[in-house]
This record gives structure tokens, sequence and C-alpha cells, in this order.
């Protein structure tokens, strides 16, 4: 059933060229070609059928979070018909209750970080609560930080995630004006969007890391979040109205702008000018449904790529949902565009995928709750 996708989707294409905000142009020419048709096949009577969080420990190794289970899982794709090595299971209530995750980091197995909408965690690999520190609110023992004015907030789903950097001692957490809401404009857009905590003395540094002043004119409604990922040595962000990628070096403590505009899509249209406010619901949605979703641009260590999920409006769509076509972008080190391809139907949420030495995996979706499959996004350049 899959073949009839290859000679839309494995066709070469050349190279995109990007430029970035010092004015340089990356004009090498690429030959790429993507094989989509490769699907993966995993026994997982036991694992939930999409996480709400994963992070990647080892190529075939990640750790995942659901809500529907409240646990931590091990997972191996490895070993196909038993991939759940470990599981730890969360309490909700109680003195060992951690409840509303918003985001899971693995450091160690004495140090994992659970960020909660009003705590943040800190475990260990057996469950036991190391540190519980309250966030986001005055018992807080955090200096640095005015939570009357900047609420950290981690939410890995939608793109805003934690980062533990050992050499800093460091947890990066995104944040957010607490004062103003989204609709405020310009005051919501004027709060930076990352926080560093050092977690071995509880000060907080805001990063000058900020939203485009676009932001500042205009609502954008519901696509008003920024993504945010991490190296060991970068922070790279994007906002979900446009395709400029931002890469904020840690040593240097400088950001480069890189413009790198997708051939399938444009940017969003502004929701609303300044001045107007709007709380519409059903305005909202459809504001979403009409536009482009720039997604996450996250790191693929073992084959040294940049992967960008876009979710574009599918105008072939039919009824009040109109679910959106899923596409990836793949880019060089240097953000170059190496190859940019819509996606086969039945392919879920980039925001899951595992990287591999060939490519990505990426969730597809499955009538048979005991299997898992996955699609292996294979590139080849020359």
């Amino acid at each position: 059933m899959y073949s009839r996708y290859l000679g839309l989707f494995s066709l070469l294409c050349l190279c995109s060229m990007c430029t970035n905000d010092s004015g340089q142009e990356y004009l090498d020419i690429v030959d790429c070609a993507v094989d989509t048709t490769s699907i993966l096949q995993i026994n997982t009577p036991a694992i939930a059928p999409i996480y709400g969080i994963t992070q990647q420990l080892e190529p075939s190794q990640f750790i995942a979070y659901t809500p529907i289970i409240h646990s931590i899982d091990w997972v191996d794709l490895s070993n196909s018909n038993s991939p759940l090595t470990k599981r730890l299971q969360l309490l909700h209530e109680g003195p060992k209750g951690i409840d509303n995750v918003k985001d899971v980091h693995f450091h160690n197995a004495d140090t994992i970080f659970v960020a909660c909408a009003y705590h943040l965690f800190i475990i260990d690999a057996e469950g036991a609560i190391i540190r519980k520190i309250p966030i986001n609110q005055s018992s807080s023992p955090l200096k640095g930080i005015d939570f009357s004015s900047v609420f950290l907030y981690a939410h890995k789903k939608n793109g805003t995630g934690i980062h533990y950097s050992p050499k800093e001692k460091s947890l990066y957490i995104p944040c957010k004006a607490s004062r103003y809401d989204q609709f405020t404009i310009p005051d919501h857009y004027e709060v930076p969007i990352l926080a560093k905590w050092n977690i071995s003395n509880d000060s907080v540094t805001i990063l000058d890391l900020k939203y485009p002043d676009k932001f500042r004119e205009q609502s954008y409604g519901l696509l008003n979040r920024p993504n945010i990922s991490y190296t060991e040595d970068k922070i790279v962000y994007n906002f979900k109205v446009d395709s400029d990628i931002y890469v904020y070096d840690l040593k240097a403590q400088k950001v480069i702008t890189h413009k790198c505009p997708s051939q399938l899509a444009d940017d969003a249209e502004p929701f609303l000018v300044r001045g107007a406010v709007s709380r519409d619901v059903e305005a909202l949605l459809n504001h979403v449904r009409n536009n482009p979703d720039y997604g996450v641009v996250t790191f693929n260590p073992y084959r040294n790529e940049y992967y960008r999920s876009l979710l574009i409006p599918d105008d072939s769509a039919i009824g009040k949902e109109r679910p959106k076509k899923m596409s990836v972008t793949i880019l060089s080190t240097d953000f170059k565009i190496l190859q940019e391809m819509i996606l086969p139907n039945g392919t879920t949420s980039s925001k899951n995928k595992i990287f591999t030495e060939q490519g990505v995996l990426l969730p597809v979706l499955n009538d048979d709750e005991d299997i898992k499959l996955y699609r292996h996004l294979k590139l080849t350049c020359s």
C-alpha cells in the first residue's frame, strides 16, 4: 500500500537557499532523496499508542510519559517483541504525588527533572523525590525572578520543553508573562521566552531571547507560542507563525537568525490587528485551521541534521475540523534545506520523533492497540 508514495516522496530535489542575519548565502547544491516506504512494527501490548512526551537516550532507546498511564517508561525499540524495559508509575496525590506533568528530562538514574505547573520535581529512577521546588507561587525559594510578572512554563507537547546542562548545573525552562495574557499586546510579548535556573543556588536568569516585533503589533491567536529545542552548545528556537529559525550560541551569547522559507507554505496571516481583542473560540480555531503551523526544530545527533515539522491546511479536506497535512523539512547544520516533503497519510505527530543513523522514525496510526508502527524516513544525499 505504501509503494504508491515512492514516486511522489522519494524524488530528488535541489537544496534550497537559506540566509542568516549576517547576509551570508548558502549556495551549495545537494541532491537528496527520502525513502518513506519502510514501516517498522513493534509489539507493544503494554505501551500507549502515542506518547505525550519523549526524550531520546540512545539510537533505539528513549524515555516517555503519557498522561493516560501517568508513568515514565523506558523503551528500547531494538527489542521489537518486548521494548518496554522499565516503567516508573507516578502517583497523582499524597506525599509522593506528582501531578499535571508538563515535561520530563532524564539526566541520569539519580537525577530526573519533572516539570509541573506549580512545582519542579527532581526524582530518581525508582521514584524517590530528591527535591520538590515550588514555582510560580510566592513560597518559591527561587531568586532573581518575580512570579507576579514572569511565569515558568514548560509544555513539551506544544514545543516548549526543558533541558539540563550539567556543565552549567543549570536547567533551561521556558517562561512567559504572568501579568498579561496572550491577547494583551504588546505587554505579553515583552517578556522573553526562556529562563536559566542554576540548580546549585536556585538563582534564575531571564535570557534575552524575545518574540519577533510583529507579535507586538498584531495578534496571531492560538499560534502565538514559540518552539524551543536544545543541543550541547546551542538553543534553537522558532515560532509557529513563520519559517525563520533563531540559533542562540551559549558560549558567544549571540543570536543568529536564519531565514529558511518553506516551498510548501507561506507565513501565517495575523488573527487581528493591534488594538482589537477577541476571545471568540470558533474564530480562533478557524484561524488555526486556515494557517500553517511551523513546529519545533530538532537536531539528529546521529546524522548532524535538523528536522522542522510543519502542518499545512488541506484545501481538499471536508468538514469543520479540516485536519492538516503534515510535512517535514530536513536541514543541514548550517541550515540549508536538504529536503522538504509532505508525509503520507497516517503518519502522526512528529513531536514524538525518534532519530536513527539513517533518518527518523515517526509514529503511524494503527487500529491494533498491541502493535506500534513507525514510518522510517531515510535520507540520502550526494
